[in-house]
């Protein structure tokens, strides 16, 4: 009958809308900054990825995460010759606010798990001076006019990095 056909259709349709909500998050995944998805990587599925950490710890590490996800993003865009000052200044600017909440993150839990905030820190203090020796290797074998772009955010990430290990 008419609803039964009805309610296939919304069926259908509903499926479909599944099918391609999941392809286009999917696809997002290796979206770079000033790729048309990669609004959908970070304000989508990188927020509902963090739903699942329920610790203080958990979240921490992804914060962690998802600052080392933008500077893996700088390294294949530089790698691609695709990193310029405005996407620099894109990833620097999302670096920061990450690095400073897992810093917020990791003081919410400090008093009552000192070690595991130790912890955190320190791998994402190790995080960050691998990424600064990786930006400023690949800025040394680019071209003059990305070497000082890659520089620019190395030196920050760095400084982050040390200012992780005096915590």
């Amino acid at each position: 009958s008419i609803l039964a056909l009805i309610l296939i259709i919304a069926l259908i349709i509903l499926v479909l809308a599944i099918l391609f909500s999941g392809g286009i998050a999917l696809g997002a995944e290796n979206a770079l900054p000033g790729d048309t998805l990669h609004p959908v990587k970070i304000n989508i599925n990188e927020e509902v990825r963090g739903w699942f950490a329920v610790s203080e710890e958990s979240e921490a590490a992804w914060l962690a995460r998802r600052a080392e996800r933008r500077l893996e993003e700088a390294e294949k865009l530089a790698a691609e010759n695709r990193l310029d000052e405005n996407a620099r200044l894109n990833i620097q600017e999302n670096f920061r606010i990450h690095a400073e909440k897992v810093r917020a993150r990791v003081a919410r839990f400090e008093e009552d798990n000192h070690a595991k905030a130790l912890e955190v820190n320190a791998n994402f203090q190790t995080s960050l001076w691998a990424h600064a020796k990786i930006l400023e290797s690949i800025g040394i074998s680019l071209d003059a006019e990305v070497e000082p772009i890659l520089s620019r955010l190395a030196a920050d990430v760095r400084k982050k990095g040390d200012d992780f290990g005096k915590e």
